[in-house]
């Protein structure tokens, strides 16, 4: 059974500011929101 992850429904000021920070904080972020909306571990 293959997963699938809701797509993140972004305000529009959160994007904007998100975007604003440096890439790899935004991988990480990104990462921790599929996590939380996988509700699963994650994996370190």
């Amino acid at each position: 059974m293959v997963a699938t992850t809701r797509p993140i429904s972004w305000i529009k000021a959160a994007r904007k500011d998100f975007e604003n920070f440096p890439a790899p904080v935004q991988i990480n972020a990104l990462y921790a929101l599929t996590v939380a909306a996988d509700s699963a571990w994650p994996i370190m």
